[in-house]
């Protein structure tokens, strides 16, 4: 019976969790709080999925959801958004507590206590000018602001204005004396006494390696993700994934390439893991290629490049468009490295198109010189990219002029087959 539950429960999950995939902007709110258990749903998606889906919905609508959060939830929030490289943003902190207060005071000090002490005494160091009377003694009358000394008689605060921020950090600084005083008392005295670049050191350390067991990698481990690699080489067998659960975002995605029918083919429990394993190498090239995650939209897009690659891997792989080849190989090997060998392919372009620049009497668009014609020029330029990319206008007169990432064989070699063209037009010169 209990194993019967549990079935029915997980089936409960996949159906919301395919109905929020499908959900846009607020509707994913409206289907969150119309759910049977909204608090159950919540707290069963991934934090990065529950992250991106605020986003979406707008940070001014989506209170409800983060107080349905989970305290290690609300931390990746904080973790994600209240950090601009290696700079604390302690504006977006005020605004994640924000949103996690609501009518249950218990749940907001259960999120306040996750987070990491040190981010908490950045966020006071930006909020509140804190004076130790046992040590500076009292300040002179030219002090400006709002005055008010602490419960115990040792400190006085000086906020610089009222309003919606001195409102926040007066009741959060209440809050931390209710709750432990003593406590209190210690974290005023580190955040007067203690450096600042010793703060933000220690909380990144803590924050980085958060990120690390969600699958977001150090920049330089990041950067591997592009390496070219010997894609008649043996594969390596799948690493390991984030010990996490998969969530919607991955699954909005679907376009019906190779890899989403490649994916249809393998069991559930399997497909989770592979899911889990696309995350890795999503955030893995977030990492790398610095998309800022708060931009839903950048984010989406990223990620559908990120899969087009994946897809132009198997293909490569598994000999053309093979479904069940290709789920073979997809589990049976490390997504990572299927990655690189579709980023392979389209590497082995650029190098070409850089070859024909530097050897032939070729100019890109703006220059006043000899430029192949359309669509041939376009395609030349786009594959030159950082990241090579394939040029739409090589699809046919009808096909729209747009730039995306390479997905399928037939583009890579429809791309080549106008590398030959621009080869041969530069020779005739």
């Amino acid at each position: 019976m209990a194993e019967r539950r549990n079935d029915l429960s997980r089936q409960w999950l996949r159906t919301e969790r395919a109905a929020l995939a499908r959900a846009t902007g607020k509707k994913k709110l409206d289907l969150i709080l119309d759910s049977s258990n909204p608090a159950a749903l919540v707290r069963s998606l991934p934090a990065q999925d529950l992250y991106f889906a605020v986003q979406e919905i707008g940070k001014a609508d989506a209170g409800p959801i983060v107080q349905l959060a989970t305290p290690a939830q609300f931390r990746t929030f904080v973790d994600l958004d209240a950090w601009k490289g290696d700079e604390f943003q302690a504006h977006e902190l005020l605004l994640w507590l924000r949103l996690a207060r609501g009518d249950d005071d218990e749940a907001f000090r259960a999120k306040l206590g996750a987070l990491d002490i040190e981010v908490v005494e950045l966020l006071l160091r930006a909020l509140v000018r804190i004076y130790d009377l046992e040590e500076d003694g009292e300040p002179g009358d030219d002090v400006e602001g709002t005055i008010e000394r602490t419960p115990e008689g040792r400190f006085l605060l000086v906020y610089d204005e009222k309003g919606a921020e001195y409102g926040a950090a007066r009741r959060l600084i209440d809050e931390l004396y209710a709750e432990d005083p003593f406590r209190a008392a210690r974290m005023l005295y580190a955040v007067r006494w203690e450096l600042e670049s010793e703060l933000t050191e220690t909380a990144l350390r803590w924050r980085n390696a958060r990120l690390s067991d969600l699958g977001f990698p150090s920049l330089e481990e990041a950067l591997s993700l592009y390496a070219r690699v010997d894609r008649k080489a043996p594969l390596p067998p799948p690493g390991g994934a984030p010990a996490a659960r998969p969530g919607f975002f991955l699954a909005s995605l679907e376009s019906g390439s190779l890899l989403d029918r490649a994916l249809g083919l393998i069991p559930d429990a399997a497909r989770d893991a592979l899911q889990l394993q696309l995350v890795t190498v999503l955030n893995a090239a977030i990492v790398a290629d610095r998309i800022d995650v708060t931009d839903v939209d950048a984010v989406r897009a990223h990620a559908g490049a990120v899969r087009d690659t994946i897809a132009l891997g198997l293909a490569d792989l598994a000999g053309g468009d093979d479904p069940v080849r290709a789920s073979a190989i997809l589990a049976q090997t490390a997504t990572k490295r299927i990655f690189q060998v579709g980023f392979t392919r389209t590497l082995e372009l650029k190098w070409r198109a850089e070859r024909l620049v530097k050897a032939l009497p070729l100019q890109l668009p703006g220059a006043s010189l000899f430029l192949p014609e359309m669509p041939d020029g376009e395609a030349l330029s786009a594959m030159l990219a950082r990241r090579p990319r394939y040029f739409g206008g090589l699809d046919g007169p009808a096909a729209p002029p747009r730039i995306r990432p390479f997905a399928t064989l037939e583009e890579v070699q429809r791309a080549s087959e106008a590398l030959d063209r621009v080869e041969a037009l530069g020779k005739a010169f």
